[in-house]
């Protein structure tokens, strides 16, 4: 997952360096000039406003399977999707 994102990070910047006619400029410059943020910045933000619909959720089922998935991770199993979400 680490590295689908470097590498997405890469070609994202790639092509916003091409569009704006500049390779040596430092790529915060890039991202700035753009109105763009990291990419990990928007994956963090997503996985938030994921978990807070799952949370605020009305539906048994939903909060039933969550809680079972944060027990297994928190019993160390490695298929959770919660356990994969944590990267750093």
């Amino acid at each position: 997952m680490v590295l689908a994102i470097l590498c997405s990070q890469v070609a994202h910047m790639a092509f916003l360096k091409k569009i704006l006619g500049t390779y040596s400029s430092a790529n915060w410059c890039v991202l700035r000039e753009c109105t763009q943020e990291p990419l990990q910045i928007y994956w963090f933000r997503s996985a938030v406003k994921f978990w807070n619909r799952m949370v605020d959720s009305n539906s048994n089922t939903l909060r039933d399977v969550m809680e079972a998935d944060i027990s297994l991770g928190n019993a160390g199993a490695s298929k959770c999707w919660t356990d994969e979400g944590c990267l750093w």
